[in-house]
């Protein structure tokens, strides 16, 4: 074995001619086992087999189509994630912070996104479906971790290879045999679904592999398919959580990191709506954050091992054919004479970002060569989207304040804290201090007021949302006609109270009678008229239309609600842009004209399609492209 800790080394290694020398992986027991014979990305020996691989997850399921097709899976359960911290808080005591234990909170967000993207299924969390699959995932993939880190001694003294020391040979392949069982009835779920509904929509990556194995039929079996989700799940969840995990540490450990990091989220997107992913390349401190949290604490300290196909020659030495490379990451991120103060946590030092010129061989959390991490786009704007989402919403404090968070590192192969990462959480509002009513971080940025209706149309959509994209087909129009139909009290005077404001119009981008019957009922304290039902007559529209406008402005005079400034003078804003967009709803909705503007119309989604009742319309910036 040799192990290289300089970035000359790993250039001479990496680049021309020995890249190819050392393309092949070290074959180990459990890869054997556990991961299809080696046959993952990762793991898969150099070959025509290995390019297949590689061409298939980065061509068909990792391109930049692909990953924008997903945005808003992505985006939803990080809202999800943040809903829950939220509604922790408001049962414990809103005028306390919350303990929350943010591992758990970011190993369920991680898989969730990579299960919805793979298959179209949430494991964790709320609103679960397949709940009895659900649990049998879950204790299937702690057997799994649970091998990480376990040192195989057949691995380095072939004579052990005919032993099964210490049972863990038997151990994986039982463990294996569910995990293969559990992947084969997603594959044959998702393959019964495409012959029924005879289309070749690719909703989600396993739909792009069966689409692409009517091509391949040799080459794509469905052992590798299941192969190249595990290479997902395997790659995309526990790195990506764990890195999270030691961001959120650092910044604990640096409030003035923190702060620098909340100021570009305010300045960048503002305090009127949430940070959205194409934010993402406008933020460069919370990239160099990114950076130097991967500098620090790589989640595999040591590169995978690569194993020589020839004799070569590194640094002047002779190497010869099967010598297992190690590159020893953790010493090079960490080489004093490469950076300045290496120890310290200072993000400013990537000003210019981490793939500048003088940082390709000596930062190297995915990996280098043609060997490197096809997924590395993906994993970064998971970690940027989940870090600054958090960051905007919430405000953290360790668990003791005079003490820094323990950022002492777990044994094994791979780097994680060995302590789970707890903090306390809370959304701080002007409004929480007033009337102790919290504000919902799924909403509104941290700093801003909540309206009830926002939160109400929020809800309805997170409900419609997960019935109509996780599990089961598109509803015809919403859940239940409880929700839509909205009658109000005379005594429920809501409106005009906070700083209410509707420029993120709409909330949840769906479902729209619902979201203008629950607007509408907050704006005013008269019945409202579902339009869930029959024809709607244009003229009845309009005159609708105009009440409500009154309605909204009598709302929002000083004599009859308690709104500040602010909140009245948004109230008298947007109380015609309600109008207006009431009767472009119901004109729409009844066929007598189209939506008179653009963003009229509910926006599609990859996975459900538009909105029942609605056309479909683009938009930019909002949702995933369509490849």
């Amino acid at each position: 074995m040799v192990v290289i800790s300089s970035p000359e080394a790993v250039e001479e290694c990496f680049t021309k001619n020995n890249d190819i020398v050392f393309a092949n992986r070290d074959e180990t027991i459990a890869g054997k086992l556990l991961f299809y014979d080696n046959g993952i990305i990762g793991l898969s020996s150099y070959g025509d087999n290995w390019r297949n691989l590689r061409r298939i997850a980065a061509i068909e399921m990792l391109n930049q189509n692909r990953l924008a097709m997903f945005t808003s899976i992505r985006q939803e359960e990080i809202s999800l994630m943040n809903r829950e911290i939220y509604e922790e808080w408001v049962e414990s005591d809103v005028k306390k912070p919350v303990k929350v234990n943010l591992r758990s909170k970011l190993s369920d967000l991680t898989l969730n996104i990579m299960m919805r993207m793979i298959a179209g299924k949430r494991y964790y969390g709320k609103n679960v479906a397949q709940k009895e699959e659900a649990k049998q995932f879950q204790q299937v993939l702690k057997e799994m971790v649970s091998f990480r880190g376990d040192l195989n001694l057949e691995d380095y003294f072939p004579i052990f290879r005919f032993t099964d020391f210490r049972g863990l040979k038997k151990k994986m392949v039982i463990v294996m045999t569910k995990v293969d069982r559990l992947l084969q009835n997603i594959v044959d779920e998702h393959r019964k679904r495409k012959i029924e509904s005879n289309t070749t929509q690719k909703k989600t990556f396993i739909d792009t592999l069966l689409s692409a194995q009517d091509t391949e039929p040799e080459f794509l079996t469905d052992r590798t398919i299941k192969a190249l989700t595990l290479s997902l799940l395997g790659a995309g969840t526990e790195t990506t959580s764990t890195t999270l995990e030691w961001a959120i540490s650092l910044l604990l450990n640096h409030p003035e990191a923190m702060k620098k990091a909340i100021t570009e989220i305010q300045k960048v997107v503002g305090e009127d709506r949430l940070l959205e992913e194409t934010d993402l390349p406008k933020l460069n401190y919370l990239d160099n954050v990114v950076s130097e949290t991967l500098r620090l604490y790589p989640v595999q300290p040591l590169l995978l091992p690569h194993r020589s196909s020839e004799d070569c020659e590194i640094s002047g030495y002779h190497i010869p054919k099967d010598t297992v490379l190690v590159a020893n990451m953790w010493k090079i991120q960490r080489d004093p004479e490469l950076w300045d103060e290496p120890e310290k946590f200072k993000p400013e030092r990537f000003d210019g970002g981490a793939g500048g010129e003088g940082f390709s061989f000596k930062m190297l959390p995915f990996g280098v060569g043609r060997r490197a991490c096809p997924g590395t786009n993906l994993a970064r704007r998971v970690i940027g989207l989940t870090l600054g989402s958090l960051i905007q919403s919430f405000e953290f404090e360790k668990l003791v304040a005079e003490e820094p968070v323990n950022m002492t590192e777990s044994s094994g192969f791979t780097l994680s804290k060995e302590t789970p990462l707890e903090a306390f959480f809370f959304s701080q509002t002007e409004t929480n201090k007033q009337t102790a009513e919290p504000s919902s971080p799924l909403l509104t940025p941290k700093g801003k007021t909540k309206n009830m209706a926002e939160e109400a149309a929020m809800d309805h959509h997170q409900t419609t949302s997960q019935e109509a994209t996780v599990e089961t087909p598109v509803k015809s129009e919403v859940t239940s006609a409880e929700e839509t139909d909205v009658v109000s009290s005379e005594d429920k005077k809501t409106a005009g109270t906070g700083n209410v404001s509707f420029s993120i119009w709409p909330p949840t981008q769906r479902t729209r009678d619902a979201i203008i019957a629950r607007l509408v009922q907050t704006l005013s304290s008269t019945s409202v008229l579902s339009k869930r039902y029959g024809v709607v007559p244009q003229g009845h529209a309009e005159a609708e239309a105009k009440r409500i406008e009154d309605e909204a402005f009598t709302a929002a005079n000083p004599a009859t609600t308690s709104a500040d400034d602010d909140g009245i003078e948004i109230l008298q804003t947007y109380s015609k842009e309600i109008s207006r967009r009431m009767i472009d709803f119901v004109k729409s909705r009844s066929g007598s004209a189209a939506p008179a503007a653009a963003d009229a119309a509910p926006a599609s989604n990859e996975e459900t399609g538009p909105a029942a009742g609605v056309k479909e319309e683009g938009k930019e910036d909002e949702g995933p492209a369509q490849e």
